[in-house]
C-alpha cells in the first residue's frame, strides 16, 4: 500500500493493475433546454471514444422533472455508436425493476454490447420513484435488499447461460459498501470530495477489500461556460445553489482535483459536464486530464471490458 495524504493508507490492488487511469463519460440524457435528443446521445458517445474516454454512462430514473432517456434505452444508443470503449446504466436503481424483468433487459444488453457493457448498480434516493413503482422496501434496508435482488438477476440470467457482468456499484455510505464487499464489485461514488473517498476506501482497504475499479464522479464546465453550467447542474437535480460547490471549471483546478482523487486510491475518474452539448469540449478535457491518466495521446486502445 501507498501512504495517502487524504488519512492513512489507500492500499492498492495487484500488480497488474494498469497504472493508467480510466476514463468515464456521463452522456446527455437528461438534457435542461431542450428535448430528448438520441441522435445528440449517439453523436457524444462516437465523439467521446474519439478523444479517447474509456466508458459512458447513462443517468437512470423513472419519474423526472423533465423529460430525459431511459437508461436502459440510452446504454443501447451508446453502444451501436460506440466500437470500443464500454457503456452501461451509471447507476441503476435496480430496485425499481422487477428482477426477472430487469434480467431479460440485461440478457439483451450483454448480447449487444459483446463484453463492452458497464453495469452500475444503486439505490437512489427519491422516494416517489419506490411509490410510483410500488416497491415497499425501507430505506434502511435497500442495499442489502439490492444485493439480493442481483442475485436474483444472474440467477435469472444463468437459466439462459449468460453471466451477469462485474457491477459497479454507486453510493456513499455503510450501505453501498457492504454491496462492494459482498458482490466483489467496482465502486463509482458521487458527490463526496477527496478526503471523504479516501476515508471510505481505507475502511474497505481494512476489510480487506479492494474494488478492481473505483472513482468517483466529478461535474465540470468550461471555464467560459462555468455560470451557465452551474446553473445546469442547478436544473438538473432542482436543487438552487449547489452549482458553485459542485461543479468545477474544466481547467487546471480540474486536474488538481483529480490527481487528488488517485491520490486517494482512485483508478477510475468518471465526468458529467454540466451542459447540454459537451461534444465541442471533449478533446481538451481529456487533453487537460493527460498528466493525470498516465496517457499521452487520444487513443484507446483494444476494446474496454465492461
Amino acid at each position: 500500500p501507498r501512504y495517502c495524504r487524504f488519512g492513512g493508507f489507500a492500499a492498492m490492488a495487484e500488480s497488474t493493475e494498469s497504472t493508467a487511469l480510466d476514463l468515464g463519460l456521463a452522456l446527455p440524457t437528461f438534457l435542461q433546454f431542450g428535448a430528448p435528443d438520441p441522435g445528440l446521445v449517439r453523436s457524444v458517445a462516437h465523439e467521446a471514444e474519439t478523444a479517447g474516454f474509456d466508458r459512458l454512462w447513462c443517468f437512470d430514473h423513472i419519474l423526472w422533472h423533465r423529460p430525459f432517456i431511459d437508461a436502459l434505452t440510452a446504454t443501447t444508443i451508446g453502444l451501436e455508436a460506440t466500437d470500443r470503449i464500454a457503456v452501461g446504466p451509471g447507476v441503476l436503481q435496480a430496485l425499481l425493476r422487477p428482477p426477472v424483468v430487469l434480467a431479460a433487459s440485461l440478457g439483451s444488453l450483454i448480447d449487444v454490447a459483446e463484453g463492452r457493457l458497464g453495469w452500475g448498480l444503486g439505490v437512489g434516493e427519491h422516494q416517489r420513484e419506490y411509490d410510483a413503482a410500488e416497491r415497499l422496501t425501507a430505506p434502511t434496508h435497500r442495499w442489502d435488499a439490492m444485493v439480493e435482488h442481483h442475485r436474483a438477476v444472474a440467477a435469472a440470467l444463468s437459466t439462459g447461460g449468460r453471466s451477469a457482468p462485474r457491477p459497479w456499484i454507486g453510493g456513499r455510505g455503510p450501505g453501498s459498501q457492504r454491496a462492494v464487499a459482498a458482490l466483489g464489485a467496482n465502486w463509482l461514488p458521487a458527490f463526496l470530495g477527496p478526503s471523504h473517498f479516501a476515508a471510505q476506501f481505507n475502511r474497505l482497504s481494512g476489510l480487506h477489500i479492494v474494488p478492481p475499479m473505483r472513482g468517483p464522479f466529478l461535474f465540470c464546465c468550461p471555464p467560459e461556460h462555468l455560470e451557465s453550467g452551474r446553473q445546469w447542474l442547478e436544473s438538473l437535480y432542482n436543487l438552487p445553489g449547489i452549482g458553485p460547490r459542485m461543479v468545477l471549471p474544466a481547467d487546471e483546478r480540474l486536474a488538481q482535483r483529480a490527481g487528488e482523487f488517485v491520490q486517494a486510491g482512485a483508478n477510475h475518474l468518471s465526468l458529467v459536464v454540466t451542459m447540454d452539448d459537451p461534444r465541442a469540449h471533449l478533446d481538451q478535457i481529456v487533453k487537460l486530464l493527460s498528466t493525470v491518466t498516465g496517457r499521452s495521446d487520444h487513443t484507446t486502445g483494444g476494446p474496454h471490458r465492461g
